[in-house]
């Protein structure tokens, strides 16, 4: 029995469609159920009873069921826990601007004096990096507009100063 086994039996059993469960794991729907098979196999029992129009979880198999997530879930905490003593993670949401030109060098001075946080940089236009926040993807956003969403503190950070480059020519001297 292996975490794939139980993945794919767990999600079997929340989709109730073996198709369903194969296009959410992105593996093949006969890989799905050679999975759902050798758990049977090894338990010596059958844990869904399928026919061509529908699937039922047997007793044995809602027993699995508890078990299977419970076991998921602690490996995903066991998986959680390790990374984190190891090193702390940061996503870090950035416009285009900062996350090209100011972000670079910000970070590589952060990492010298703190050689155990890693970033993670995730970069949007502005208001995909506020949306990313609301929806907690990320820790920390960096943006180029001011945002009046009671939700988020905002603090200037860096001051910018646009210069427009032209040709000499009689077309844009009429402009000064």
């Amino acid at each position: 029995m292996d975490f794939k086994q139980l993945q794919s039996f767990v999600t079997v059993v929340q989709e109730k469609s073996f198709t369903q469960a194969a296009g959410r794991l992105f593996v093949s729907q006969s890989t799905v159920s050679t999975h759902i098979h050798q758990l049977e196999s090894e338990l010596n029992t059958k844990l869904i009873l399928r026919t061509t129009k529908s699937l039922q979880i047997t007793p044995k198999g809602r027993e699995l069921y508890e078990y299977a997530l419970n076991i998921l879930e602690l490996k995903e905490r066991m998986i959680q826990a390790c990374s984190i003593e190891s090193r702390r993670i940061i996503h870090l949401g950035a416009s285009t601007i900062p996350s090209a030109y100011i972000l670079p060098q910000l970070l590589a001075d952060f990492g010298k004096l703190h050689q155990d946080i890693y970033f993670i940089i995730h970069q949007s236009d502005s208001q995909g990096i506020i949306n990313g926040l609301k929806d907690g993807l990320f820790n920390l956003g960096f943006i180029g507009m001011s945002c009046e969403d009671s939700d988020f503190c905002c603090q200037p950070f860096c001051k910018d100063r646009m210069v427009v480059i032209t040709p000499v020519n009689e077309h844009f001297l009429q402009y000064k």
